[in-house]
């Protein structure tokens, strides 16, 4: 009964998502997605220390709602999160080391005992569109004891320039595979230049 509840109820965030879709954030060339949904809570900032020699923008949004299935399990969360990197300072060499140890840092969710979550699953391609090229990585883990639903991530980095790019983290929590597609192939068409 708790499987047919949690997978009728992301049924209904899904379409809520898809058919809002997602709006224009724009941080330096790049529009992100984003959303003025009511059910989901965004904020920002910069962060910009001399000693750190470069310069983050910030912008994450989340669903207030999560589901509470049992210590080390949860489900229903929609998150996502964008960082425009940049730096005057730092060598070539630098900035890629930077961008790249950010990328790998990989926040997989909070929620996952071995005994109610299989292990992440990930596969990365390049994207090349006509203005930008996009490192792209996603990730999925099924539910041991409730079947069909997952936990899923998509990575996405900007490989334009060597002194600043974009990075964005979506993050979902108990949906189904499918869904899970759906979801992340909206959210990586709507990370685009609109400034090449």
């Amino acid at each position: 009964m708790v499987r047919e509840q949690l997978l009728r109820h992301q049924e209904v965030v899904t379409e809520q998502i898809l058919t809002r879709g997602f709006e224009p954030l724009h941080l330096g060339e790049y529009a992100l997605p984003t959303t003025s949904s009511g059910f989901f809570r965004c904020w920002g900032g910069t962060e910009r220390r001399d000693e750190l020699r470069y310069e983050i923008t910030s912008h994450q949004c989340q669903v207030d709602d999560q589901i509470y299935l049992a210590r080390g399990a949860g489900s229903g969360t929609v998150s996502f999160t964008h960082a425009l990197i940049r730096s005057d300072e730092l060598n070539p060499w630098a900035f890629f080391s930077l961008y790249q140890s950010r990328f790998q840092a990989t926040q997989f969710p909070p929620f996952g005992l071995p005994e109610y979550v299989a292990p992440f699953a990930c596969t990365t391609e390049f994207v090349a569109r006509e203005a930008s090229t996009l490192k792209v990585v996603f990730c999925a883990r099924g539910y041991r004891k409730l079947k069909g639903l997952y936990d899923a991530i998509l990575k996405v980095a900007s490989l334009d320039h060597d002194d600043h790019g974009v990075q964005s983290t979506l993050t979902l929590l108990g949906v189904s595979y499918e869904n899970a597609k759906r979801i992340a192939r909206r959210y990586l068409e709507s990370v685009t230049r609109t400034n090449p």
